[in-house]
This record gives C-alpha cells, sequence and structure tokens, in this order.
C-alpha cells in the first residue's frame, strides 16, 4: 500500500457555479496501490459511480503554448506508427474536445480518411470543421464499439487510464 486517505474530491477539472456547490462535490476512499512486477499504480477504490463527465468538465491544457507543441509532436509519432500509403483511421478514447483528434488530422493531411473520438464530456460538434471527425458524447465500450464504421488503423488514449474503474 503507498497511501491511503478518506474524504478525498473524487474528480479534479470539475467546474463549479458557487462555493457551495464546489464545497458539495462527490468524495471518496484514495487506496493507492501498486503491482511490484509491472509498477502500475491505481486507486483500488476507485468508484465510477461517483464520477460524473458532463459539461461542467474541463481539462483543456492547449492554452499553453509548450502543451500544443507537444499535441504536435505525439501527431507526428501517432503518424508515424503507420504507413504513410496506407489511408489511416483513427479512434481516441477520451478525446476531451477533439483537439488531439483535430492536429492529427491536420498533420496527416489525405493520409487520415477518419477519425472517431468518444468521450462523455464532450460538448459540441460545432468546432469539427473537418468533416473526417466525428466524435460521440459516451464511452467507448462493448456497445459503442458499433458505432464505428470500421476497423481502425490506431486505437488511441491519453490521459485516460486514472479514469478507468478496472485497468
Amino acid at each position: 500500500q503507498l497511501d491511503y486517505l478518506e474524504n478525498m474530491p473524487v474528480m479534479l477539472n470539475r467546474l463549479a457555479n458557487s462555493e457551495i456547490e464546489a464545497r458539495a462535490t462527490p468524495r471518496g476512499v484514495l487506496d493507492i496501490v501498486g503491482c511490484v512486477a509491472c509498477g502500475f499504480v491505481w486507486n483500488r477504490c476507485f468508484d465510477p459511480d461517483k464520477v460524473l463527465y458532463d459539461l461542467n468538465y474541463e481539462n483543456d491544457q492547449t492554452h499553453s503554448y509548450a502543451f500544443r507543441q507537444h499535441l504536435q509532436s505525439i501527431a507526428a509519432k501517432v503518424l508515424a506508427a503507420v504507413s504513410a500509403d496506407d489511408v489511416t483511421e483513427i479512434v481516441e478514447v477520451g478525446c476531451g474536445q477533439a483537439v488531439f483528434l483535430r492536429t492529427v488530422a491536420s498533420e496527416a493531411g489525405p493520409q487520415l480518411r477518419r477519425a472517431v473520438g468518444f468521450d462523455p464530456a464532450f460538448r459540441s460538434q460545432d468546432g469539427l470543421v473537418d468533416k473526417r471527425i466525428q466524435v460521440f458524447k459516451d464511452f467507448f465500450d462493448e456497445g459503442t464499439v458499433k458505432l464505428l464504421e470500421s476497423s481502425p488503423s490506431l486505437v488511441i488514449t491519453r490521459h485516460t487510464i486514472e479514469h478507468v474503474a478496472d485497468p
């Protein structure tokens, strides 16, 4: 056991409309454990029923020039993982507001056929001017995988593993 704390807020990045709302945030147990064989660390008391991804969830980091540069660098690495001669279809699990999908689409040019994102906190299709990008306001699971038109070339997940009950 690495750490154990009770009465901890269960979510970061939630915008509250008042101090009362902020103080009423759901709380739970943080029981950090780690695997001595592989080094993976997780909260064994994670309770997905206390976590709400809605319009008040905000984790945008793209106001930072350094983070935007990081996204471009990762997009280039992702695209380098597939042959430049192949048309690529990408799925991003936990895509937020699709900033990374838009970055990949910009970097890929005609190499990208389709980019699909899944995120229950996604707000609006309005910013998706590139018709190759589509986002579903939902979790990616056995039910929503049926929304894909074909098997993707790549499945991407960034900054999401800590939001999964049983990784």
